[in-house]
């Protein structure tokens, strides 16, 4: 009993910690665009070297710091070389932020008219669409593309699949030891992959990795991955292109208003946003629980992936509202009433 309470409290230290990692994560982006800006006014070319080297910059050390607080409190043995290549997706999405600068000061530069909108929608549509079809394979590149080879394994995970009439495309077993991170992901809104970390795999009861794995494999039969694009994606395009109608009519009086609606809109759409997205962890659990003919092996894994990963039991009110995910106690909670 000492020891669970003890890890708890190191979780939600550890918990804290990264929350304010994240608030300086915000500042960083916050001032590479700012600098971006400030050098694109002057130079196209100058304002891609200085958002290049300003998000290159921000990330390494933002990583290393963040690989500093995971030995501390998770005492990770993975090199400082091995963390920065798990944490390429961040970079991707700063260097996405980086692009879509780019892009947007050279439309506003070079674009007349209409075109404007044609040519921003179009780019939004383009990255996206990117996005979306190379995430999967920096995962395969990370991963080593390693196979998951586990034949007892395999054929529980096909066989879970089939009952939830989910097709796998693929099964990627993730390099975790070292960085001591259980989990597992479903990647694709059409052909569906499963990935899950070795960590996971040695650490779970076989139960509780199926319990895991029908979580995952939910998300896929309900397709919740294209869900989120399709709400997130029309909102979006809205706000771009207000404010993209602000700097066409900048010489009206109205233009700034439209230009503070348009980033209120998108932001009040971000924080309505994450509800839905807690909603969607709620019923991936409890068809897991369908799956599995009982809720006890997801509520085991949800409590063993706390223990493993130091995540907090519940979050302070404020904060996990704002979380994607709802907190261990809050999906345990909706497990038991389904028994």
């Amino acid at each position: 009993m000492n020891g669970k309470l003890e890890n708890e409290k190191r979780a939600e230290r550890y918990f804290r910690t990264l929350t304010r990692l994240g608030y300086v994560l915000a500042l960083f982006i916050g001032i590479c665009l700012g600098v971006s800006y400030s050098a694109w006014t002057l130079n196209p070319l100058l304002g891609f070297a200085v958002s290049l080297l300003s998000a290159t910059t921000a990330f390494l050390f933002l990583a290393l710091l963040e690989y500093r607080i995971d030995r501390k409190y998770k005492g990770i043995t993975s090199s400082r070389r091995e963390y920065l290549i798990v944490a390429l997706p961040v970079y991707a999405i700063m260097l996405l932020f980086v692009i879509t600068g780019l892009t947007w000061r050279t439309v506003l530069t070079y674009a007349v008219g209409t075109m404007v909108f044609v040519y921003m929608n179009a780019t939004v549509i383009l990255l996206l669409y990117a996005s979306f079809t190379l995430f999967p394979r920096m995962f395969r590149i990370r991963s080593k593309g390693l196979e998951l080879e586990d034949p007892k394994l395999v054929d529980k995970i096909l066989g879970i699949a089939q009952k939830m009439d989910v097709k796998v495309e693929r099964m990627i077993m993730l390099s975790r030891k070292k960085l001591k991170v259980a989990n597992a992901l479903q990647v694709g809104p059409r052909k569906f992959s499963i990935y899950i970390s070795d960590y996971l795999i040695e650490n779970f009861t076989p139960v509780q990795v199926e319990a895991v794995i029908a979580h995952e494999l939910a998300h896929a039969k309900k397709r919740h991955l294209l869900k989120n694009l399709l709400f997130t994606l029309p909102f979006g395009l809205i706000s771009m292109n207000l404010l993209l109608y602000s700097w066409v009519i900048r010489a009206n009086h109205i233009s700034l208003i439209i230009a503070i609606a348009s980033i209120i809109f998108l932001l009040t759409v971000n924080i309505a946003i994450t509800p839905l997205r807690r909603r969607l962890e709620l019923e991936a659990d409890a068809l897991s629980a369908k799956a599995l003919g009982n809720p006890e092996p997801m509520i085991s894994a949800l409590q063993r992936i706390g223990e493993l990963n130091l995540i907090p039991t519940k979050y302070p009110r404020i904060i996990g509202w704002g979380l994607p995910h709802p907190s261990i106690e809050t999906r345990i909670e909706k497990l038991r009433r389904l028994r």
